[in-house]
């Protein structure tokens, strides 16, 4: 059986071009016949009335698709709603108008090997008679290299993105209910500037847990409250090419690998869907590498930085700074004029918000924070909002010279003292490029 495609697009022309030209090198014929919708995003903002694009690009965008596919069907939006509200508004039409039993939702900035609509229509097929499997994809373990994916050829893995995902109707149903809050609050404001906070409250409470406030993070957990797996398979049957965007910048997308991703040959029929029993394990696994991700901490570098001074500090400004005060508990803003009138930003409690997670946002749009492991940080906008958001309560926002991808960390000393400020070039984890900036 074959299953119709969902395609969103803005102006990001020269990436929906590679995903049109992928589809149309499907192999054997699996295009022939298939239903396909282009939701195409528009140019203005509903809510500030600034224009994200010109109309002229998105124009050009359904020109294009009209081109590739003649007789696909375009749902064009007069204004600028983000992925996000264009996601459920395509969920809508497909599942709920069109009452279709599955459907691929590709984003502009995923291109597909010429197997993987044969591949994923098998897949889905087999989900549907599974029972608990949400998404199915033939993405793959992008970091793999081809070696390692002819080893396990037939693995099935948990799915990190939902990127090149077919999403099952009967899933949807259930889903559709717990969703409903979250794209209440994208509806207030654009999705770049989305409440944080107010996010990661409501995931907590519906689910417990959650790791971000992406539309990814969000479904995420709504699948691992619901019992169901989001699977791949461990080949790559598709590469993502999104190098430039709301959460990606060339820098994140190297270091990340996607600029390594190898594509299976071959296409793979037989891969192996868990039992039940596994896939409860499935589950259990994807909700311990979230709660797992909420917790990072730079305590994962024992006895690293012992010799680190017990207070460190960094100017924000022609005559503030912002230090980690001595006892380890609280990040402070300093006067220079009046170093002893410290204000507190924050008082750290583990006990009481264990997932608590504390930033500010400065006007450069970049993530100050201090998270529940005691890790101070830096991160640009485009990096992904997966690490540091406002809460209600927050200081004003500081103004901080970052570079293009510095990043602070506090990191304590492995004696439990406060440890010290420190600063890297590249990922805030990366132990070995850490290096001291001031002490106090």
């Amino acid at each position: 059986m074959t299953y119709p495609i969902i395609i969103f697009a803005f102006d990001r022309l020269d990436y929906f071009d590679a995903l049109l030209q992928s589809l149309k090198e499907q192999a054997g014929g699996t295009m022939a016949g298939r239903e396909i919708h282009l939701f195409q995003d528009g140019a203005a903002c509903p809510w500030t009335g600034e224009l994200r694009t010109t109309r002229e690009a998105t124009a050009r965008s359904v020109a294009m698709f009209r081109e590739a596919f003649p007789d696909g069907h375009v749902h064009f939006d007069d204004i600028n709603r983000g992925i996000a509200l264009q996601w459920h508004r395509a969920e809508e039409f497909i599942f709920g108008a069109r009452g279709a039993l599955a459907a691929y939702m590709l984003e502009d900035d995923t291109v597909l090997g010429p197997h993987y609509l044969s591949m994923v229509d098998r897949l889905i097929d087999r989900s549907r008679a599974h029972g608990r499997i949400s998404y199915v994809s033939a993405f793959g373990d992008h970091t793999a290299p081809l070696e390692a994916q002819r080893a396990d050829a037939r693995a099935m893995i948990p799915m990190n993105h939902i990127w090149g995902a077919a999403m099952l109707r009967d899933y949807w149903v259930k889903e559709r209910e717990l969703m409903a809050p979250y794209y209440q609050l994208m509806a207030r404001q654009p999705y770049r500037n989305r409440p944080h906070d107010e996010i990661l409250q409501l995931l907590h409470r519906l689910y417990g847990q959650g790791r971000g406030t992406a539309q990814d993070s969000a479904k995420e957990s709504a699948s691992i409250k619901l019992g169901y797996a989001r699977l791949s398979t461990k080949v790559c049957h598709a590469k993502y090419i999104g190098d430039r965007g709301v959460h990606f910048s060339r820098s994140t997308y190297e270091h990340l690998g996607f600029d390594r991703t190898v594509l299976y040959p071959d296409p793979v029929y037989d891969s192996e869907l868990p039992d039940h029993a596994e896939t409860d394990r499935v589950v259990a696994e994807q909700d311990r590498l979230v709660q797992l991700d909420m917790r990072r901490s730079a305590t994962r570098f024992p006895g690293l930085f012992a010799a680190l001074a017990t207070r460190c500090r960094v100017a924000v400004g022609p005559d503030r700074f912002l230090a980690h005060a001595t006892d380890g508990r609280r990040l402070v803003s300093v006067s220079t004029a009046d170093p002893a009138a410290a204000a507190v930003l924050s008082v750290l409690s583990w006990a009481q918000e264990p997932h608590a997670v504390i930033g500010m946002k400065n006007a450069e749009d970049r993530w100050i924070g201090l998270d529940e492991g005691g890790s101070l940080a830096v991160r640009p906008a485009d990096a992904g909002p997966n690490l540091f958001y406002r809460l209600p309560g927050m200081a004003e926002p500081f103004h901080i010279a970052t570079g293009d991808s510095l990043a602070l960390a506090h990191v304590p000393a492995a004696d439990g003292g406060p440890g010290g400020l420190l600063a890297t070039a590249r990922h805030f984890s990366d132990a070995a490029a850490f290096r001291l900036i001031a002490a106090a």
